[in-house]
């Protein structure tokens, strides 16, 4: 499972890697695979969006702004009547992002399943903001629309001279089992949501005003489950429909294309205020309510009370004075990512209370981690329990930063990944035969490394070894060191084994220490968060680190200039502070995010 990063300053002849990032996010889709989540960082991307890569059902692709980016999509000057973002892919996550100035649809679920898109802002599209279709039954279903807000749409109907054909803010065409959810759409020329010609549907807990056509509309949508909905005027004319707010949820057969189009609707519990009613048209010969069930409504101030039937519709059964169950509501399980302390060469157990489980949520209960004994990234291993405690054991002399994944599941099976982060501690041993501190040299032949005043010896095995306010050289020779410089500049060598170097000390021009010989992967650079005090504790963000010369977004907090081997700590990003050095790689090795760990 990999990340792959986007940036506005990118060239879609990169890797993708953080310090190479790609420049749209399309290319991104198309180096993505099962299980990979697509980074973006802030700034506005001009043109289309295809994305075309599948996930799977346990592994889905997911793509999203870096933590705290504010990332527009822009689709001014594209070409006319094309989509925006057009979702192709199957098992795909779209979350997070601001879609505007479509022209077409703005996010385009084309023949495509089991598609959250969550979220997002989508305003001024030609037509749908957000769209879930295919051009013919079987290809489009089981995809998620939710938490999204949807405005200022349908933008080809603000004449409002068209007496039929525009499109929907929310809609779905041929799209079964899909799931509408928690959305607000108002401000829009065309239908606020509207289903056709899909089966299955369910439209929960959404807030829908002032759209110019029907606020909720079923055409052709047979079993659609609408329920806990909040539909209301505030009286703006703008969007008046022949000379009143327009209606508030409303069923029709305006064509059929499938047997029984409109039987077993439910429509319960929402609440209509000031909009028109709940209604039924019938558009076509032999068609007509079957067992429907219109329950517990509130209107209030509607110019519609009950529910209305024209052109011959047949007339729902009185609702019986016990209402009929609803029908559950699938709600998604959500994983949190975890981080616990341990220690070298010691077994951590965490009880449930503390678990993995402890701060994820599951709506529909039954909330359960998938149990079994699974490797760690450093070659450790967990012992899962489905409660959510676990036991860690670290591979024999670790320290560092290790991780594993895990699996949530709810009652209703629904399924999401978290990941779990260990910060090993270093048990320092004691050197059998310690060697004193050498006399002050100074190098023969001057070089760019710092002038040492004091060298530094480890053993061959582990030590824990720290510098003084001056000028040292600090040599672990082997075992698994852990090296601190503490002031001045200093040159710090590893040596063999797994080596942990440590910055804690102010930073400045007279404390720059030079590392000879890092070993990436293996040895790990642990920033302290008292002098690094822009990041978070853990496994440094991978959205924090940026391989170049300066920061490239405001999230940018490491910089590494592979060219020179210099380490910048910079405390705003592309902000206008400076960044301050802090080390030089002498070896230039290739550095990641995994590199480095904040204690």
């Amino acid at each position: 499972m990999a990340t792959i990063y986007v940036s506005t300053t990118g060239s879609d002849s990169n890797s993708g890697a953080s310090g190479s990032p790609v420049k749209t996010i399309s290319k991104a889709s198309q180096l993505a695979k099962a299980g990979d989540t697509v980074l973006v960082g802030a700034g506005t991307y001009k043109g289309l969006v295809t994305i075309s890569s599948s996930g799977s059902a346990s592994a889905p692709i997911t793509y999203k702004p870096v933590d705290g980016a504010k990332v527009i999509i822009d689709g001014a000057g594209t070409p006319t009547n094309s989509s925006l973002v057009t979702i192709s892919g199957n098992y795909v996550v779209f979350q997070g992002f601001e879609v505007q100035n479509a022209q077409r649809t703005g996010i385009s679920l084309w023949e495509s399943h089991d598609v959250k898109v969550l979220n997002n802002k989508v305003h001024d599209s030609v037509r749908a903001g957000i769209f879930s279709g295919a051009s013919s039954v079987g290809t489009s279903y089981n995809n998620v629309i939710e938490g999204n807000e949807v405005w200022n749409n349908v933008k080809e109907n603000t004449s409002k001279n068209s007496s039929s054909g525009w499109a929907q803010a929310i809609g779905a065409y041929a799209s079964d089992n899909l799931t509408i959810r928690n959305n607000k759409s108002y401000d829009n020329w065309g239908e606020g949501i509207g289903v056709q010609s899909s089966m299955n549907a369910k439209i929960l807990n959404n807030t829908t005003h002032d759209n110019f056509s029907v606020n909720i509309y079923l055409d052709n949508a047979q079993a659609a489950v609408v329920q806990g909905n909040t539909v209301y005027t505030t009286n703006d004319t703008t969007y008046y429909r022949n000379g009143k707010a327009a209606w508030g949820i409303r069923i029709a057969n305006e064509h059929v294309d499938r047997p029984l189009p409109s039987k077993d609707i439910v429509i319960t519990n929402n609440v209509l205020a000031g909009s028109g009613e709940i209604g039924y048209g019938a558009y076509e010969a032999n068609t007509g309510l079957i067992n429907p069930k219109i329950e517990n409504n509130t209107f209030y101030s509607s110019y519609t009370q009950i529910p209305n039937l024209e052109n011959g519709g047949t007339p729902a059964p009185t609702p019986t004075p016990t209402p009929t169950p609803l029908p559950p509501i699938d709600n998604p399980v959500t994983a949190a990512d975890d981080f616990y302390s341990a220690t070298e060469d010691t077994v951590l157990t965490v009880a449930a209370s503390k678990g993995v489980l402890a701060n994820d949520t599951a709506a529909d209960g039954g909330k359960a981690a998938v149990a079994g004994t699974f490797a760690t990234a450093k070659g450790g291993s967990v012992k899962l329990n489905a409660d959510g405690s676990f036991s860690y054991t670290p591979k024999a002399d670790f320290f560092g930063s290790d991780s594993f994944t895990y699996t949530v599941k709810d009652a209703d099976g629904d399924t999401d990944i978290g990941t779990v982060t260990f910060s090993v501690a270093d048990v320092a041993e004691t050197p059998s035969t310690p060697l004193p501190p050498t006399a002050p040299t100074t190098p023969s032949t001057p070089t760019p490394t710092p002038t040492p005043v004091k060298t530094i010896n480890g053993t061959s095995r582990s030590n824990s070894l720290n510098g003084t306010s001056g000028n040292d050289k600090i040599d672990g020779k082997g075992g698994n060191d852990k090296i601190n410089g503490k002031g001045g500049n200093d040159i710090l060598i590893g040596g063999s084994g797994k080596d942990t170097f440590t910055f804690d000390t102010k930073l400045g021009s007279t404390n720059v220490d030079v590392i000879v010989d890092f070993k990436s992967g293996q040895d790990i650079i642990d920033l302290n968060d008292s002098v690094f005090t822009k990041l978070k504790v853990g496994k440094l963000s991978a959205s924090a680190f940026v391989v170049g010369e300066k920061a490239l977004d405001a999230s940018d907090r490491i910089i590494y200039n592979n060219k020179t081997g210099d380490l910048y700590y910079d405390a705003d990003g592309s902000g206008s502070g400076e960044a301050v050095k802090f080390a030089t790689i002498e070896n230039k090795v290739k550095l990641s995010a995994y590199d480095f760990y904040v204690i």
